[in-house]
């Protein structure tokens, strides 16, 4: 719900201590709709109950692809481009401090020098 509020791609999900968990995407949020849809018309009522109960946990992809704050831009933009990744998260500390895009990368490493 929140994603489709806020036209927002991807959501991070932490811990009570803002431990990074995992992230939860459009498409990963889409997987788990289709995946549970199909496994109620096949007759399977093991299920969580309604898709608008799904936790984050549920959802979540948990192995995901990371940078420090202290990494180069180039080695995230490597890491985009061969994993092929739209933005990574950034952890300092095992807590997540942001999201750097594909966009961003470009931007800072081609964009105008800021005065």
């Amino acid at each position: 719900d929140l994603m489709v509020r806020r036209g927002l791609t991807s959501v991070p999900v932490v811990g009570e201590g803002y431990e990074f968990l995992g992230i939860v995407t459009t498409g990963g949020a889409l997987k788990h709709v289709v995946t549970k849809t199909q496994n109620e018309e096949a007759g399977d009522s093991a299920g969580q109950g309604p898709v608008e109960e799904a936790t984050a946990r549920e959802v979540m992809t948990r192995s995901v692809m990371c940078v420090s704050e202290d990494q180069s831009l180039m080695e995230a933009a490597f890491i985009m481009v061969n994993r092929d990744v739209e933005e990574l998260p950034v952890i300092r500390e095992g807590e997540m401090v942001g999201f750097l895009t594909r966009g961003e990368v470009l931007r800072l490493l081609f964009g105008p020098a800021e005065n």
